[in-house]
């Protein structure tokens, strides 16, 4: 089994914030393409539910996979599978927290 990889940063807005901008806006950010199609214009969207697809969708309209969202809450925090470009099979699980900083642990 592989061991997670926490990783820890601050930014400085609030928690529902910083999940609105991870969630709601991800294609943001400067990028001219996405990593996955490299199409301009091209964006991500995940579906803010449990059993919501993650997608890119080309300015051409067509789509690609990327995940699943697994659990999604009102607390700021979702969980979801990312293929990456690769098969469903070698998903990698992800699972995001925002939190007031020096307030959150992971459980």
């Amino acid at each position: 089994m592989i061991e997670p990889r926490a990783t820890t940063f601050e930014v400085r807005c609030s928690p529902a914030a910083a999940f609105e901008l991870w969630t709601a806006r991800t294609s943001l950010g400067g990028r001219r393409a996405t990593p996955f199609s490299a199409e301009p214009a091209s964006e991500i969207v995940i579906e803010p539910r449990p059993g919501g697809r993650i997608f890119e969708r080309t300015a051409a309209g067509s789509s690609k996979n990327l995940g699943r969202v697994l659990a999604w809450g009102a607390a700021a925090a979702a969980e979801y599978t990312c293929t990456c470009a690769r098969t469903p099979e070698d998903a990698t699980e992800v699972e995001i927290a925002f939190s007031p900083a020096g307030e959150w642990e992971r459980a």
